[in-house]
C-alpha cells in the first residue's frame, strides 16, 4: 500500500514546546514529565498531519488510532499515517517519548536515494500500532537521533536536510530493515488482506460511501462476504467500521475546526443538519452542539 504524507504546516511544529526542526520538513519532538501536558491536545480525535515514528522510551501510552485501541510500552514504536484519526487515553508518569516526523517532501527525496526500496522497509499498517523494539533496534534509533540534533544545531549548514535524509536512509539499511522484516514473518490470510483492504477503502472513501456493496463491488466480492470476514477477523462489523471512520471525523472537526454544523454535515454527505445530529447523538450519546461544548 502506498503510503501518502503530506506536508506539515509551520504551527504544527510550534506547537511543541521541545521541538526541534529543519525547514518545517523533518523534525525531533520529545515528550516527557516536563511537557506531557502537550499530548493534551490529543484528548480529542486530532488527524495526523504528517508520517511519524514515535518511540516509547520509558513507561507506556493508552490511545487510540483510527478507533483501534493501544497500550504501548516500552520499548516500542508507534507508527502513525497522514490522514489517520489519533486519540491519546492516558499514560504512566514516567512517560518519555521521542517523535520523528517528516514530510511528502522529504519522504519523496529519501525513497528517490534509496531507488525506493525504502519504501519496502515500512512498519505494517494495520497488524499492530505499537512495535516492541530489540535492543539492537532501539540503540540505533538513539543514536541518529543524538546525531540528528547535532545536524539540526549546526545552523551554518546549508545541507541539513540533505544530511539528515542520508542518515535516515542508512538507519533503514542497516538496522531497521531487520525489525520491520521480523513483523513481516507470519504469511497474511485471505480474510486478514480483505480487512486490510477494507479498512484502507474506508479510510479513503467514508465521507461518500457509507454502503457496504461500494466497498464488497471494490474488493470483488458479496457485500455479505464482506461482512462475516471482516467481523470474523477484527472483531467488529464491516458496517460498524464505516460509522466509526464518520463518528471521528466529525468529533475531530467538531474539537478541531471553525465549521459550523451544517458544514460539517454537508463535509460528511449527510442529506441534512437534522439528519447528522441524530445520527451523531445516536453514536454518541450528544448533540454535535453539546458534545463541541463539552
Amino acid at each position: 500500500m502506498t503510503i501518502h504524507i503530506t506536508d506539515i504546516p509551520n504551527e504544527s511544529f510550534n506547537h511543541y514546546k521541545h521541538v526541534l526542526h529543519v525547514d518545517n520538513e523533518f523534525a525531533l519532538i520529545e515528550i516527557n514529565k516536563d511537557n506531557i501536558s502537550d499530548l493534551s491536545k490529543f484528548n480529542y480525535p486530532y488527524k495526523a498531519e504528517a508520517f511519524t515514528l514515535c518511540i516509547v522510551l520509558k513507561g507506556w501510552v493508552k490511545g487510540k488510532i483510527n478507533s483501534i485501541e493501544y497500550n504501548a510500552i516500552a520499548p516500542c514504536v508507534i507508527s502513525i499515517y497522514p490522514n489517520q484519526i489519533l486519540q491519546h487515553d492516558s499514560n504512566s508518569e514516567d512517560f518519555y517519548i521521542i517523535c520523528i516526523a517528516f514530510t511528502k517532501n522529504f519522504a519523496s527525496n529519501i525513497a528517490s536515494y534509496s531507488k525506493n526500496e525504502i519504501l519496502l522497509l515500512r512498519f505494517p499498517r494495520q497488524d499492530n500500532i505499537s512495535h516492541h523494539l530489540s535492543q539492537e533496534t532501539l540503540t540505533a534509533l538513539l543514536d541518529y537521533c543524538a546525531y540528528i540534533k547535532k545536524i539540526i544545531a549546526d545552523t551554518d549548514n546549508p545541507f541539513r536536510i540533505k544530511s539528515i535524509q542520508h542518515l535516515t536512509v542508512a538507519l533503514f539499511y542497516s538496522t531497521v530493515w531487520k525489525q520491520i522484516s521480523s513483523y513481516k514473518k507470519n504469511e497474511k490470510t485471505r480474510a486478514d488482506y480483505i480487512t486490510y483492504e477494507f479498512l484502507d477503502l474506508v479510510e479513503k472513501n467514508f465521507k461518500k460511501y457509507r454502503q457496504l456493496n461500494f466497498y464488497a463491488d471494490k474488493l470483488c466480492i458479496t457485500a455479505k462476504y464482506l461482512s462475516t470476514t471482516v467481523k470474523n477477523n477484527s472483531g467488529i462489523s464491516a458496517s460498524e467500521w464505516i460509522k466509526r471512520y464518520v463518528i471521528l471525523e466529525a468529533q475531530r472537526l467538531l474539537k478541531n475546526s471553525s465549521m459550523t454544523i451544517q458544514q460539517i454535515s454537508n463535509e460528511l454527505n449527510f442529506p441534512s443538519q437534522t439528519f447528522f445530529s441524530k445520527y451523531f447523538k445516536h453514536q454518541i450519546g450528544l448533540s454535535p452542539k453539546e458534545y463541541r461544548k463539552s
